[in-house]
């Protein structure tokens, strides 16, 4: 039986050089023309933790999140902006996965204004072009997130609302009062930072798989695991991996893990190999 199993291992990499810039998968949705099923149809066959919720859909890749937030249909609602049928994609908020300096972005933002967004935390403020349909979120100059919303050729689709035209006409970023469902999060994420395959003595098929995460504001932390074949036992940081009943083949355990956020930090997947 000696050789039966080859493990091989896949990690995200955090190199910007390597990476596929944060905006190409957004720049597939169409803001005001995609609809939800749109989406996540675009979506489907490369992510691999969603997270749907009653306004939006989390998406999480290796590089970067994106939470595509929809319409209500009703313009009499507290949260809604845009006069456009229910279920169309209204807002983008990307967040990218690694450390990204505003001046790798690849956009010119000499001409974008600047805002502190919370004047009780340093170094937190927002590089935006609103009627570009840009805002940029900083912290102490890494992008925390990137905000795509539509842009001034859009404005004669808004709602017929006092304090939604006010908002959009006036220059700045922020705005009173605060829709509800207008979050900017400054969470930091926590992330995967190693996954341990041990061979269980004497049970070929099985695995302790054992997980290594840290999140910078000591959140409680929620472990997730997608597989590719064969079952998880147990719950948290330790589990095993049991493959017992599976054919020859290559099989997959990606774990990620969620501080409230959804898995907005890296995460790790190995790879089995059963011959």
């Amino acid at each position: 039986m000696k050789g039966l199993l080859t493990i091989l291992l896949v990690m995200t990499s955090v190199c910007f050089a390597q990476q596929r810039p944060v905006f190409d998968r957004a720049k597939k949705i169409k803001l005001l023309e995609s609809s939800r099923e749109d989406v996540i149809k675009l979506f489907e066959q490369e992510n691999k933790f969603p997270y749907p919720s009653t306004t939006g859909e989390y998406f999480s890749f290796e590089n970067e999140g994106i939470n595509v937030t929809y319409s209500a249909g009703k313009c009499s609602d507290d949260d809604e902006d845009w006069n456009v049928r229910e279920g169309l994609a209204t807002e983008i908020k990307i967040t990218p996965k690694y450390s990204l300096k505003k001046e790798d972005l690849g956009i010119d933002l000499t001409s974008f204004r600047k805002q502190r967004t919370d004047p009780q935390r340093k170094g937190i403020y927002a590089l935006y072009d609103k009627p570009g349909g840009i805002a940029v979120m900083i912290h102490y100059d890494l992008v925390k997130a990137i905000y795509l919303t539509p842009t001034s050729r859009e404005y004669s689709r808004l709602c017929d609302n006092a304090e939604v035209s006010e908002y959009y006409k006036n220059k700045r970023w922020t705005r009173k009062p605060v829709r509800k469902n207008l979050i900017i999060d400054y969470n930091l994420p926590a992330h995967v930072r190693n996954v341990t395959l041990t061979q269980i003595p004497d049970e070929l098929r099985k695995f302790d798989v054992l997980v290594d995460a840290l999140d910078p504001e000591n959140d409680v932390l929620m472990y997730n695991y997608q597989i590719t074949g064969g079952r998880i036992i147990g719950v948290g940081h330790r589990v095993v991996w049991d493959l017992t009943d599976v054919n020859p083949g290559t099989y997959k355990i990606t774990a990620g893990v969620d501080d409230g956020c959804g898995i907005c930090g890296q995460y790790i997947t190995k790879t089995v190999v059963i011959k």
